[in-house]
């Protein structure tokens, strides 16, 4: 009987394959070649907003949920930076809306803070008007149905983003927001 005995070059050859076969399915099974990411966020220049269940002390208080949700709403400011992948909050459990405001409710009473236009006011001395603004652009208008978020804000005085604790506090358009270095934005109506 003759034996057969293969060449050093179809030895390379059947190794290059073998590792290339394995390569692909290494790719398909452990990066997720094979799988849909349509669920994955896109990059791009927007504030991206998520409930938050831990405020940081100027938040006010409210009761915790038993199944954490994440609620997010992106909305694109005009006092965006430059592109760049969009500041979040890790999410977490969410709090519970404030009991629901009955349909004779006033609206709160016009804050006695600077009128930053567009429906926001400064309320501290350290809140910028075009940070103020940008807290209402990134809050939404519509605002979101839940009553407590946290958002990420763009400060176009400092470049910087800051995390706001915003609760509503009168009408379902009537908010409070709490944080940056010690901010506080109230937003009436739409802004």
């Amino acid at each position: 009987m003759q034996q057969t005995r293969m060449t050093p070059l179809a030895t390379i050859i059947g190794l290059l394959l073998l590792v290339l076969i394995l390569l692909f399915a290494a790719g398909y099974f452990l990066l997720g070649w094979g799988t849909s990411r349509s669920d994955a966020p896109a990059v791009s220049n927007v504030a991206t907003k998520t409930a938050n269940s831990t405020p940081d002390t100027t938040s006010l208080p409210s009761t915790t949920s038993s199944s954490p949700t994440v609620v997010t709403k992106t909305v694109t400011s005009p006092f965006s930076p430059s592109p760049t992948a969009p500041h979040t909050t890790p999410p977490v459990e969410p709090r519970e809306d404030p009991v629901p405001m009955p349909p004779d409710t006033p609206p709160a009473p016009q804050p006695s803070g600077r009128d930053c236009g567009e429906h926001t006011y400064a309320l501290t001395d350290v809140t910028s008007c075009p940070f103020a603004r940008s807290t209402g652009y990134t809050l939404g208008n519509p605002p979101p149905e839940i009553g407590y978020v946290t958002i990420a804000v763009y400060s176009p005085v400092t470049d910087e983003f800051y995390d706001m604790a915003c609760q509503r506090i009168a009408d379902p358009n009537t908010w409070d927001c709490l944080g940056g270095s010690n901010a506080k934005v109230r937003i009436h109506g739409s802004a």
